[in-house]
């Protein structure tokens, strides 16, 4: 049989995020040749379909997926990724298509709490070997629903494994422009002094949907906007933001600084607003009395150089428009935005002789970001995933921000 150069082992193939997202990103890395030849990507699920049958699913699910360039190389492999007794068959054939030279990487598209047994089966079967770092994991947020959890998950991950064989995915973190806030603030001379807290008053940073929950309403009552938006994406964007520039840009020393900036973030707690929006608890699988947010409105500060900066966060669901921003205010009235959705642009606002300059860019060049951070583990780059100790101090800094939810503002669309 060929041994393979890339393996890529997808857990929870056929859930949402597989047909949504991750087939699409590996369509477009294939087609844009940036798999080897011999790749093989093994779909692994408990469902009675065969790699055709699979296809068809993936198809009729998410209709505008390519799946055209992928169907020569995946294979639907049916197992029960719970059951121990499944793995010795899997790893029979796992090492089949390998040898000691192949690329393998476990993408644990699963829910948190699945994430320690499935991750203990892989180990205590040889499936990866701690300290191989042919041998990968990726884990997709949430990663455990409070810090007791997520430390619980660490834990377990690194007895069996290295620190660097652990990718802990968060896909804002493959967004070209949340990629390209260190290089705005550190490299780029005309922004870098811009950005310093000399020059700011404020910075705003906002994710709004103007949706509801959709279908996803047994996940996000448990779950909510704290949980689901601020502590891993937000918190990621803050400390990049706010960290200080390290010696060198590599990852190590990029999580040291942000790890550093995370440990200093305090809350205002007279700004916080917990709100959910009118008709939440109608929608399907809502507890009638749910105290859920459905949004949330901060202000943190961050114990360094930025201490004097307020750092305004918004987030929710059923809010007046769909999008992403950064907006840093300057000392002189100007605003520098960085528009990561819809448009993926960067605009300069000022003012002179009594009229608004406003110049923008919008970027055409933008990366599918599951492609990105697919390709950074296929190389082992890791600058652009979480370190344990940053998913644990964001978990720390949540669960406080959980502790002042007192009560909730009930709103509609018009208000934020």
């Amino acid at each position: 049989m060929t041994k393979k150069e890339l393996i890529i082992c997808l857990y929870g193939s056929t859930g949402d995020l597989s047909f949504r997202k991750l087939i699409p990103a590996l369509s477009k890395l294939k087609l844009n040749n940036k798999l080897p030849d011999k790749t093989l990507i093994l779909a692994l699920g408990r469902r009675e379909y065969t790699t055709e049958t699979y296809f068809e699913f993936i198809e009729t699910n998410n209709p505008s997926a390519e799946t055209k360039h992928l169907k020569d190389i995946t294979k639907y492999y049916k197992m029960e990724i719970l059951n121990n007794e499944d793995y010795l068959e899997y790893k029979n054939m796992l090492m089949n298509y390998s040898d000691e030279n192949t690329r393998v990487i476990h993408y644990l598209a699963i829910s948190s709490n699945m994430m320690i047994e499935v991750s203990n089966n892989i180990s205590k079967n040889g499936i990866v070997q701690k300290n191989n770092l042919k041998q990968s994991l990726v884990f997709e947020k949430p990663f455990g629903r409070n810090y007791s959890t997520a430390h619980q998950i660490n834990e377990t991950l690194l007895k069996n494994y290295n620190e660097n064989q652990i990718y802990r995915l968060d896909h804002y973190l493959g967004k070209d422009l949340v990629k390209a806030i260190l290089d705005l603030r550190f490299k780029t001379n005309l922004l870098e002094s811009a950005l310093s807290p000399k020059k700011l008053t404020s910075i705003d940073i906002a994710a709004k949907e103007d949706d509801g929950i959709l279908n996803r309403g047994e996940f996000y009552d448990q779950t909510g906007a704290v949980r689901d938006m601020f502590q891993s994406h937000l918190l990621q964007i803050v400390s990049l933001l706010t960290m200080n520039k390290p010696k060198e840009f590599n990852s190590l020393l990029i999580a040291n600084e942000k790890v550093k900036a995370l440990k200093n973030v305090t809350i205002k707690k007279d700004s916080l607003i917990f709100g959910q929006y009118s008709g939440y608890l109608e929608e399907e699988n809502i507890s009638p009395n749910s105290l859920t947010e459905t949004m949330v409105k901060v202000t943190l500060n961050v114990k360094n150089k930025f201490k004097n900066i307020p750092i305004n966060i918004l987030t929710g669901k059923k809010l007046n428009k769909k999008e992403t921003y950064i907006k840093f205010n300057l000392k002189d009235g100007s605003q520098i935005n960085l528009n990561i959705f819809p448009n993926k642009s960067i605009t300069f606002v000022t003012k002179l002789l009594n009229e608004v300059i406003d110049v923008g860019h919008t970027f055409t060049n933008i990366d599918d970001e599951y492609a990105t951070l697919i390709s950074a583990v296929i190389n082992y780059k890791q600058e652009n995933f979480v370190r344990s100790d940053e998913i644990e101090l964001a978990w720390r800094i949540s669960d406080n921000l959980l502790t002042y939810k007192n009560e909730l503002t009930i709103y509609n669309n018009k208000i934020f």
